[in-house]
């Protein structure tokens, strides 16, 4: 028998197909990207919630006391010009960081983002075979691929695509399924451009329509997601409920907004925004 084929089904097939068919979520924490996040989020007061508020803050101390140059260099108060000019190194940042990693004060921050990331974990495995099969049905996109997602702490808001197939996140939860909807929205990133009728239709998709259902009695409008994206998803509307009753087997999403970029009222809305640096609630 030829090697690959299937003697029960006549098929062609590797069992390292079969294993790493669909989306593979690689859920981490890097701590000098945690330390970095933490430090800046609790700077710019990016709190989503109370929940060790003070652990974080005296995170903030430490790192101030050891070093207030240093300091300001990560969370960018200081830019890297004037950092050098004032005799800054690399390799000072570098121990900077491994100083606050082997602190007291860091080891509860990561602990604490280590139980937040087991319970995301754990929620995304438990939704993603429904969820997966709703987003390929309304995308038509092939989601065999792997997606780094680099944990932050819960309280301190953060949820953005950084390219090369790489997601940070980290927000306390706003209502159930909270982190696996977002989760979608930074992961469709990968998949699209980053022009405003892009967004939108990511919105409809993962903010909107995976959200109502995966939470039973939820409806929209009212819309989640970006506020500045409102009233162009308000223009969207009926078109998107049409391509969602023709797409009932697999939808061809590409297309649908090649369709829609041609319209007039929706022209300049197909163009670049600018690089992302669109955080979760930012608005």
């Amino acid at each position: 028998m030829p090697e690959g084929v299937d003697t029960q089904e006549g098929l062609q097939h590797t069992p390292e197909a079969r294993e790493n068919a669909g989306l593979r979520m690689d859920f981490k924490i890097d701590n000098n990207h945690l330390i970095g996040w933490t430090l800046w989020g609790v700077e710019e007061s990016r709190f989503s919630s109370e929940k060790n508020r003070e652990d974080l803050i005296a995170l903030q101390n430490y790192a101030r006391g050891e070093s207030e140059r240093d300091y300001g260099y990560m969370v960018r108060k200081i830019s890297p010009e004037q950092f050098f000019a004032q005799g800054g190194t690399m390799e000072e940042v570098t121990g900077f960081l491994a100083k606050i990693e082997r602190s007291d004060e860091f080891e509860k921050i990561r602990q604490q983002t280590e139980a937040y990331m087991e319970g995301v974990k754990a929620e995304w495995e438990r939704n993603y075979p429904q969820t997966s099969k709703a987003v390929e049905q309304m995308t038509g996109f092939d989601l065999n691929k792997q997606i780094t997602v680099n944990m932050t702490h819960p309280s301190l808001r953060n949820g953005m695509y950084m390219g090369n197939d790489t997601i940070t996140w980290g927000h306390t939860a706003e209502w159930d399924n909270y982190d696996t909807v977002y989760l979608w929205h930074e992961v469709l990133h990968s998949y699209l451009d980053r022009s405003d009728l892009s967004h939108a239709l990511i919105q409809f998709i993962a903010d909107n329509e995976l959200r109502v259902r995966l939470n039973a009695g939820e409806t929209y409008p009212p819309f989640e997601g970006h506020k500045n994206l409102f009233p162009l998803m308000e223009m969207v509307l009926p078109h998107w409920r049409s391509y969602l009753a023709e797409a009932s087997e697999e939808g061809d999403l590409a297309e649908f907004e090649k369709k829609l970029g041609a319209m007039p009222e929706f022209q300049g809305k197909v163009q670049e925004e600018t690089p992302n640096t669109q955080v979760i609630d930012e608005s």
